[in-house]
């Protein structure tokens, strides 16, 4: 499966021989954390537009972003993951423990926190709290490709996010596409929609409407960011 990803198979492995993603924190030995994001790596993606998996260049029309239900579909939905070429994003999503195996379920949300906190502490690390991302791991991972990406917040403590709705977009359950759809193309503009109104739910459930979001969410959601990426 490496060998058929060729920007997958460049990637040094880790010792059960998985690919480590290029933004992937490293700790002085050269072992990777796969929980933690490098935050100087993720800084050099996005100011120079490069996958978040494989660390090379990416064209306009093949950024995807990679999250669960609530960093997509929730209209305040966020991302502390970059862009990534479709290949990489869908070689994480079968090959990846975590986003592959449904029974999967990572670190305790407390033994993780507790390890996030301590690095982000030390300036090394990436992370922070976000009430639309599941501490537990969703039952399915939305890929979505984007023509809109906006960063907000410090450099240390920042959000992307992506205009909507998704140009394409793939639902992903055990290392395989359950549903998928396109703007436009036949048949699918009712997926697509089911999947927005999935998100409109999914803000209300917290008893809050689109005319709670914040300017540049209410952009994102309309459709607003198209053509904006963190770099040139």
């Amino acid at each position: 499966m490496i060998a058929q990803s060729p920007r997958i198979a460049s990637l040094p492995r880790d010792r059960r021989g998985l690919p480590i993603p290029y933004v992937v924190f490293r700790d002085d030995a050269g072992n990777p954390d796969f929980i933690v994001n490098d935050i100087r790596r993720v800084l050099e993606c996005l100011s120079k537009g490069l996958c978040g998996v494989c660390g090379q260049g990416m064209d306009r029309d093949d950024v995807w972003m990679i999250g669960g239900p609530g960093s997509a579909l929730d209209p305040r939905g966020m991302y502390n993951d970059g862009p990534v070429h479709h290949e990489c994003g869908a070689a994480s999503l079968r090959m990846c423990p975590y986003l592959a195996i449904r029974r999967h379920k990572g670190m305790k949300p407390v033994a993780k926190q507790s390890v996030l906190s301590k690095m982000v502490e030390d300036g090394k690390a990436l992370g922070f709290v976000d009430p639309t991302m599941d501490p537990n791991k969703p039952e399915s991972f939305i890929l979505g490709r984007v023509d809109g990406l906006a960063a907000v917040g410090s450099q240390h403590d920042f959000r992307l996010i992506p205009n909507r709705p998704f140009i394409e977009i793939e639902e992903w359950a055990g290392g395989t596409v359950i549903q998928q759809a396109r703007l436009g193309q036949v048949g699918m503009d009712a997926i697509m929609e089911a999947y927005r109104l999935d998100g409109e739910r999914r803000m209300k459930s917290r008893g809050e409407t689109i005319f709670n979001l914040a300017p540049f969410q209410l952009l994102a959601w309309s459709g607003g960011l198209s053509g904006e990426f963190p770099w040139t």
